[in-house]
């Protein structure tokens, strides 16, 4: 039998850049703490509320999405850095 954190520690390792939302039936702080330090990306109880449930989807997509820019921009500025360093070095 595996809980809900072990697996959401085998996804995450599987799927590093996967956001994980912990949905439980239980309604537990403790448990709640432990999969936020543990890499969710948030925690909801059932039952819960539909709007709610749409709002830490989309956020979590709206975070990757902003990771993957960020990513995206820092390689393009190293690329960029380094072109100039080239420049620079030939005059």
């Amino acid at each position: 039998h595996m809980d809900g954190l072990e697996l959401m520690r085998r996804i995450s390792s599987q799927w590093p850049d996967l956001p994980v939302i912990f949905l439980t039936g239980h309604d537990d702080v403790t448990s709640a703490v432990e999969a936020i330090q543990e890499g969710a990306e948030n925690y909801l109880t059932k039952p819960f509320d539909i709007d709610r449930l749409r709002f830490v989807v989309n956020r979590a997509l709206e975070r990757r999405a902003l990771q993957n820019d960020n990513a995206r921009l820092r390689k393009l500025i190293s690329s960029q850095r380094s072109a100039l360093g080239k420049l620079i070095g030939v005059s």
